[in-house]
């Protein structure tokens, strides 16, 4: 027998069999879901298990959260912290006597990390003790990081990460001044980036890294850290010497983080095409590129006339166009090369 090459079965190849007729709707259906790319009854049943799951959770520490709200004045002080501390207790030994395997100890320890929170919120109101906001959260993430450490758990590293973050943006507006916020996004961009290149880099390792929400979560926190910085750089750079008002308010981090703007966004063009395919990576990267050429372009033109408006719309529809066709081009080749 001669060697056959085998070709990867993916829906886009299974669709195009389908239309040249080689396939029925119902083999078409039944391929696909033998390919993943349709859910079958099992992976219904357990989507809607671990939503539901995860609802209910979310509504009971809310629920926790809202029954202090409200008894706030009828309850004593030690009834306000010694009930928080029982149920983060309670909920982090009821995820350790599941030895944290499976959905429901790993979301039992998530809403003990987040009645963490609650704990620390209490404790401040009670005593005042003047805490900055940064210092609540940073102290919260300070808390939870062994159970993170040990969950393996995706949604809880999310948490951990937003809380970071919150606790980096809190500090810089708290401790150092709105005249330095051009290195704040230096430092969100860094935080950021690390934490998507760690992800990437570990989950080859680490199998439970593999799922793609977190780390385009990170990167929804990301590329906008990267774009705004240089959206507001190219306004007060570009135009005529009209805008000299828009450059005196230039700092020396604004110009730091608008020349992290295109080596950052290179990387990740090259990553997210070359190593990692990712079309939502790609195509968030190029609507920042579009958004800053966009700018320069609307900050150039005068105005004079309304054909200039019509440029600026042309221009958006082709820049546009143009990233549907690269996107589309980009997906043909990754599918030719599985």
């Amino acid at each position: 027998m001669s060697d056959q090459t085998q070709i990867k079965a993916t829906p886009d190849r299974l669709r195009r069999l389908a239309e040249a007729d080689l396939l029925n709707a119902a083999q078409l259906d039944e391929a696909l879901k033998m390919t993943g790319a349709l859910p079958n009854l099992t992976r219904w049943r357990w989507f809607l298990d671990y939503l539901l799951l995860v609802l209910g959770a979310a509504m009971g520490v809310a629920g926790i959260f809202f029954f202090f709200a409200y008894n706030w004045n009828g309850l004593p002080r030690f009834a306000k912290l010694g009930l928080l501390e029982l149920l983060v207790t309670l909920s982090a030994l009821v995820a350790i006597r599941m030895k944290l395997k499976g959905h429901p100890a790993l979301i039992t320890l998530t809403a003990a990390a987040l009645l963490t929170g609650g704990l620390l919120a209490v404790y401040g109101q009670i005593y005042q003790i003047g805490a900055d906001s940064y210092q609540l959260f940073l102290t919260w993430a300070l808390l939870i990081t062994g159970w993170v450490i040990v969950s393996d758990y995706t949604l809880l590293w999310a948490i951990w990460l937003v809380l970071v973050n919150l606790a980096l943006s809190f500090f810089w507006r708290q401790r150092l001044g709105e005249e330095t916020f051009g290195f704040f996004f230096v430092s969100f961009c860094i935080l950021n980036g690390l934490a998507l290149a760690t992800w990437e880099g570990a989950k080859r390792r680490f199998t439970w890294l593999g799922t793609r929400w977190t780390p385009r979560l990170v990167s929804l926190a990301l590329v906008p850290g990267l774009t705004s910085p240089m959206i507001y750089w190219l306004w007060a750079n570009l135009g005529s010497s009209d805008y000299e008002y828009y450059r005196t308010f230039l700092e020396p981090g604004d110009h730091a983080a608008a020349a992290l703007y295109l080596p950052a966004l290179a990387v990740l063009l090259w990553f997210y095409s070359r190593r990692e395919h990712d079309l939502f990576m790609l195509a968030i990267s190029l609507f920042s590129l579009m958004t800053c050429l966009t700018t320069a372009l609307i900050r150039i033109m005068q105005f004079s006339n309304p054909l200039d408006y019509l440029l600026v719309g042309g221009a958006i529809v082709l820049q546009a166009g143009l990233i549907v066709t690269v996107l589309r081009k980009i997906a043909n080749s990754w599918e030719a090369a599985a």
